[in-house]
């Protein structure tokens, strides 16, 4: 049968601790917040203090915030953007998952023009659909079973995933140390393949405030991803801001490379990038004629460099590089006619990472499209069969409905003696 969530559930909103920590102390319970939702960082606060507590496993939705995330707890405190669900009588996973079935439906009116909250109207309206006990139980056994199932390959993609990321790696290995083909070359240092290494612009030259919407593309490190640069609307500048930033522009056959943060990440320049701009945390790697972006870029990428690059880097909290640590690289020097039989060869292996991984990427997306379609046929009815041998829902409904009306009888008694 279905009923309104508000007529059978109780709930009670977290509060701010008095004390609060961020060291464990004796004495210190978890205090579940949204960081401990998205995180899983615990603050903690001092036991026997005028906080909403929560046992192991009782039901928690974020209310304020990063609403419509629900889990279940730990014994601790519940914070203050946290609402602590309790169904009487019903399946605490059950609960859990109803929930987990509507987060999409919770987050679609948010309500608060700061901080964000969820629209009590849409929250007291969502349609409870309660069960007999019984196949509360079957409905929640059946989900577990489907859901270790839905990790377990996803679990495996991931693996597979792994593997491909290391598969790569070695074919970028052979081919540094030229197993991939026959060949004449020898090893020197980047130096002798380009014709400039230049930082982007930093201190005065450029500013947050120089930013617009859809101008001329920045690209950070964080623009560069497998080997592609990524177009960014919001880190852009405009065309006079580029005119002046003129020395800082890709061109043709050129290489961007991070010089700060995750060492190793390059992209190769492409057609469609020529004219935009290296970024304050990149460098521009100019070659000289008959030397390809694109092997070069992935040279650079190569496990050896990126352990070059870690090695002799700058910086005590976060690695830099500077163009003499750049210059001296150790790259595989060969003719043109070699690098275009290497970039064959490593074309050849990695296109088939490339649709690998594609189908990964679309069978993981998929994957919680899956569970919410799961959690869907359980709430209508078709996940499990139903057994005319139940006790009749409406048996729990009475009862549920006499221990919400209790449980709030004793909060107004509780209110009226503090004087609320």
């Amino acid at each position: 049968m279905i009923v309104p969530f508000f007529e059978i559930v109780n709930t009670q909103k977290g509060k701010n601790p008095p004390v609060k920590s961020k060291i464990k102390l004796v004495g210190y319970i978890p205090y579940i917040d949204i960081k401990a939702f998205e995180q899983g960082i615990f603050d903690t606060y001092t036991d026997g203090n005028k906080c909403l507590l929560c046992d192991d496993g009782d039901i928690l939705l974020v209310w304020d915030g990063a609403i419509g995330k629900v889990g279940i707890a730990y014994k601790g405190a519940v914070g203050s953007t946290i609402v602590k669900i309790d169904v009487p009588f019903v399946e605490k996973k059950y609960v859990l998952y109803f929930l987990q079935c509507y987060s999409i439906e919770l987050n679609k009116r948010p309500k608060g023009t700061g901080v964000p909250h969820i629209d009590p109207s849409i929250f007291n309206s969502l349609p409870f659909p309660l069960s007999p006990t019984s196949e509360q139980q079957r409905i929640v056994t059946k989900i577990d079973s489907l859901f270790s199932e839905l990790e377990k390959g996803i679990t495996l993609l991931k693996t597979i995933k792994a593997q491909l990321a290391i598969y790569r790696q070695a074919v970028l290995r052979w081919a540094f140390e030229g197993k991939l083909i026959d060949n004449n070359w020898k090893m020197g240092i980047l130096e002798d393949i380009v014709s400039e290494i230049k930082i982007g612009p930093f201190g005065t030259l450029l500013h947050k405030a120089d930013y617009i919407e859809s101008g001329i593309p920045i690209i950070n490190p964080k623009h560069m991803n497998n080997q592609k640069i990524i177009y960014d609307p919001h880190t852009t500048i405009s065309k006079q801001k580029a005119k002046d930033l003129s020395s800082y522009k890709l061109q043709d056959n050129d290489i961007i490379l991070a010089r700060r943060g995750e060492m190793g990440r390059t992209a190769p320049v492409t057609e469609k990038e020529i004219g935009w701009l290296c970024g304050t945390g990149s460098m521009i790697v100019r070659l000289k004629a008959g030397n390809l972006n694109g092997l070069y870029s992935l040279f650079l990428s190569s496990e050896r460099v990126r352990k070059y690059l870690t090695e002799n880097c700058k910086g005590t909290t976060m690695n830099n590089l500077n163009e003499a640590i750049v210059k001296k690289i150790p790259i595989p020097i060969c003719s043109k006619s070699e690098q275009l039989a290497i970039v064959s060869a490593i074309e050849s292996r990695l296109s088939v990472c490339d649709k690998l991984e594609q189908t990964i990427d679309q069978t993981l997306a998929l994957s919680a499209s899956l569970r919410q379609s799961i959690l869907k046929k359980a709430f209508d009815g078709r996940l499990v069969s139903q057994d005319p041998n139940d006790e009749p829902a409406e048996k729990l409904l009475e009862r549920i409905k006499a221990e919400k009306a209790a449980v709030l009888a004793k909060q107004k008694q509780t209110w009226k003696r503090s004087g609320k």
